[in-house]
């Protein structure tokens, strides 16, 4: 789990419903890769002492089972596995991913709020989401394939648009446009994590325009410093070849500025004039020494 991930989940976890639809409908999104068994069996597996606990809570209140946990340690995590026997409760977690009602949303919602709490609870059991000021991207992993289309056209019908994945039996919904990874954790509930998404896009933003703007720059200085050591070396030919005394007053004038200030650029180097000159002036006075430096090579 990343730490941004685990900053999300400890805002929702102080965040819980009072609603009993609402808190059927956070269980759910928290259970949503719990696997239905034989006899009203639903097996759990939660990372994170706080997230079980309130999966615990809302199992006793809404369905009235006791949920005893056997601690396991996964890759440095310790997750928690409990078996609840409830034919209700493991009835509505199958019924997520019935294909016959896949366009249509959970039948226990029960009011406006519900579906800000189910995505709060996929969001504290099965999200992960990159750090923003880094990456722009969050995943939701799903055991059963046969919940990625139905969730598809959830996310889809909140105008979020995701790629779906299968892989070994499991599927997958990736976000990787900002815009969604912020509606995500906004719609969730997570509002101080959303207005850290937005902030850190912002930025991404900003350092981009600065490091275009630099890059700009650098290549402007580069070409202009180009264009002078070609206009020194043209003027460096004239006098080479003997062609420098006998150009027009206005024509040295300009040779003579541009091989004592070579790093000036054009605008600088037309005010030096006296008196001071347009840069289309010195533009035409520069193209016509290149010009009298290559027939001088002939």
């Amino acid at each position: 789990m990343s730490g941004y991930t685990e900053k999300i989940r400890s805002e929702l976890t102080g965040r819980l419903p009072a609603a009993s639809c609402c808190r059927r409908s956070m269980l759910a999104g928290m259970l949503i890769n719990s696997e239905p068994g034989k006899n009203g069996a639903l097996y759990i597996r939660i990372s994170g002492s706080d997230v079980f606990g309130i999966v615990r809570t809302f199992v006793s209140e809404l369905y009235g089972r006791q949920l005893e946990a056997e601690e396991k340690n996964c890759y440095g995590s310790t997750v928690y596995e409990a078996v609840a026997y409830s034919d209700t409760l493991s009835s509505l977690i199958g019924s997520l991913s019935d294909p016959a009602h896949i366009s249509e949303p959970p039948k226990f919602f029960g009011c406006r709020h519900c579906k800000t709490f189910f995505m709060a609870g996929m969001m504290m059991t099965s999200v992960t989401v990159s750090d923003p000021s880094k990456s722009s991207r969050a995943e939701l992993k799903l055991s059963d394939p046969a919940l990625t289309p139905k969730l598809d056209e959830f996310f889809l019908a909140e105008g979020l648009t995701p790629s779906v994945s299968y892989r070994k039996g499991t599927g997958s919904l990736l976000f990787r446009k900002s815009e969604d990874i912020e509606s995500l954790v906004g719609l969730s509930g997570a509002k101080n994590a959303c207005l850290d998404i937005m902030q850190a896009k912002l930025m991404r933003e900003f350092r981009g325009d600065i490091n275009r703007k630099a890059n700009c720059d650098l290549a402007n200085i580069a070409k202009a410093a180009a264009s002078s050591e070609a206009q020194r070396t043209a003027i460096e030919n004239l006098k080479k070849h003997g062609g420098f005394p006998s150009l027009p007053e206005d024509l040295r004038e300009t040779a003579e500025l541009r091989l004592e200030h070579p790093e000036a650029s054009l605008s600088e180097l037309a005010s030096l004039h006296e008196p001071p000159i347009s840069k289309s002036g010195l533009n035409h006075r520069l193209k016509k020494l290149a010009a009298l430096a290559e027939e001088s090579d002939y």
